[in-house]
C-alpha cells in the first residue's frame, strides 16, 4: 500500500495502517528522547551520533 493510499484510507475513516509523519517537514517531528528510545528499542544507531538536538535532518548534508 502506498503512502497516498494509507492517507486516503485514514481520511475516509477506513481500517488500515495509520499514516505517520516524523519530520517530513519543518513543522512536524518527534521529541528527541522519543526517537532515541525508539532507535534503542529497534537496535538502530543512537540518534545522538546522527544529529544534534535542534538540527534539522538535512543539516550538514549539503
Amino acid at each position: 500500500m502506498t503512502s497516498r493510499e494509507k492517507l486516503q484510507k485514514a481520511l475516509d475513516h477506513q481500517a488500515g495502517p495509520i499514516p505517520l509523519d516524523l519530520g517530513g517537514t519543518g513543522v512536524t517531528g518527534i521529541h528527541v528522547m522519543a526517537i532515541r528510545n525508539l532507535r534503542l528499542h529497534y537496535g538502530l544507531e543512537n540518534v545522538q551520533t546522527l544529529m544534534r538536538c535542534g538540527e534539522t535532518p538535512d543539516a550538514g548534508f549539503h
